[in-house]
């Protein structure tokens, strides 16, 4: 937990419309002083990040299935085949799908869709 202090600031006057739409029911609300606050709030760490214990896509889960960005098409889809029959072809799509979406590195995020588009389409029930 983590410590907030907000401070107090003074609030410009305004119109509240009460009834929206009808244009009579409106409200003045006064200029005040808004008074500072302190409160505790659970730390989420860096902004951006997300914490180790929510991190649903493991580190490598990608590399689990023999798959690398930097393989020729026919072997990481060779890969990918291998992979589907190990686990099926579910299981496999869903590891090289959440790769693509997890991943911050354009080119592997592009190679991993289209490997996932293609295994989708390779397994799909006609």
């Amino acid at each position: 937990m983590i410590r907030v202090r907000r401070k107090g600031h003074a609030r410009r006057g305004y119109v509240k419309d009460v009834k929206p739409g009808v244009g009579v029911k409106i409200r003045r609300i006064k200029p005040a002083y808004v008074d500072g606050a302190t409160f505790l709030a659970r730390d989420r760490g860096k902004r951006g990040r997300t914490p180790k214990a929510d991190q649903w896509y493991p580190k490598g889960e990608g590399a689990e299935l023999g798959w690398r960005k930097a393989q020729p098409i026919y072997l990481r889809r060779q890969k990918l085949l291998v992979a589907a029959r190990k686990l099926g072809a579910r299981n496999a799509w869903y590891k090289i799908h959440g790769l693509a979406n997890v991943t911050a590195d354009k080119e592997t995020k592009k190679l991993a869709r289209a490997d996932a588009a293609w295994l989708s389409a390779r397994f799909k029930k006609k």
